[in-house]
């Protein structure tokens, strides 16, 4: 009676889930300490404006070397561009703070001295969770160009990564989450609701 209790709560929570496309790292922290040696090392920004249309460009970093080649990366509608630097920038920062913490440790990722086990393991959550979002809205926008020729005007994913940090539910659980969607943030339109996504950008420091 119990198991069954246990999956039925599982398969709740995996289907309330599956309504918000982003997700905190949960997983064992060598899980993303792996996630992280695996992608690629990139500066993404350095915005312009072209119209309607807003274009972030991508730098790859070799090591401790950063290429010369800025390429074009990403476009997006002008009223989303805001929202995407400052992704972009979290995740430079992140970045950062992650190679400075190994550098600190003498190259070393998941063995950490008394007190900074939990500063590393903040940051590579954090930086995870940014560069995931991140691909969402790469992939969102590109698979919306494929199919429609043209560039959302909404981007699902951008606006729920907006809404959460304004709302500061990253690493929320699914009660509070579902919480704050009952009370209709996450319905919430960058731009029916200027007002409360004007704010979002830059309420909070890392």
């Amino acid at each position: 009676m119990i198991s069954q209790i246990g999956n039925i709560t599982k398969i709740f929570t995996v289907t309330m889930m599956s309504k918000f496309k982003l997700a905190w790292p949960e997983g064992h922290f060598s899980e993303v300490v792996k996630a992280l040696h695996d992608s690629k090392y990139c500066i993404y920004g350095k915005g312009t404006q072209d119209g309607t249309s807003y274009h972030i460009s991508a730098r790859v970093v070799h090591d401790k070397e950063m290429s010369d080649v800025t390429k074009p990366f990403l476009t997006v509608p002008t009223y989303y561009g805001g929202s995407l630097e400052h992704l972009c920038y979290l995740i430079h920062y992140f970045w950062l703070s992650w190679k400075w913490m190994v550098d600190f440790n003498q190259g070393k990722t998941t063995d950490w001295g008394s007190g900074y086990d939990l500063a590393a393991e903040t940051i590579a959550r954090s930086l995870k969770y940014h560069l995931d979002a991140f691909g969402h809205v790469v992939r969102e926008v590109r698979n919306y160009r494929k199919s429609h020729g043209s560039l959302p005007p909404r981007i699902k994913t951008l606006g729920e990564w907006m809404i959460r940090r304004k709302l500061e539910l990253e690493e929320a659980g699914i009660e509070k989450l579902m919480e704050a969607r009952n009370d209709g943030y996450f319905a919430k339109d960058i731009l029916n609701d200027a007002d409360f996504f004007g704010t979002c950008l830059f309420s909070r420091h890392g």
